[in-house]
């Protein structure tokens, strides 16, 4: 079984108008407590809110022969993302750095 995520273009800024926007600046993470206003981080699937619309993700399950036929009838090949972060992710945070350990409420 193959999962076919759509996202759709279009920034949303985070504000009280994204429905994932947390007032607090701190929301739960899988490991703890996480300083962001950010509650996208525990939905299963999220999208950078800078380029792409957090609320118009879409899932499609298509088994192989399906996934085949879809590039075929459209005439393009799917692009594969491999990398999850830019390749200056490093910077944005050291390895191993988890935000939640300093967090006190």
């Amino acid at each position: 079984m193959i999962e076919i995520l759509a996202l759709r273009k279009g920034g949303v800024k985070c504000s009280s108008a994204c429905p994932f926007y947390a007032k607090s600046g701190v929301v739960r993470g899988y490991n703890g407590l996480l300083k962001t206003h950010c509650r996208q981080v525990m939905q299963p699937y999220f999208a950078d809110c800078n380029e792409f619309d957090p609320r118009k993700i879409e899932k499609l399950e298509t088994s192989e022969e399906e996934w085949q036929a879809m590039q075929a009838c459209v005439g393009k090949k799917a692009k594969i993302q491999r990398r999850l972060y830019p390749e200056d992710h490093k910077e944005i945070h050291p390895v191993g750095w988890k935000p939640g350990v300093n967090c006190k409420l």
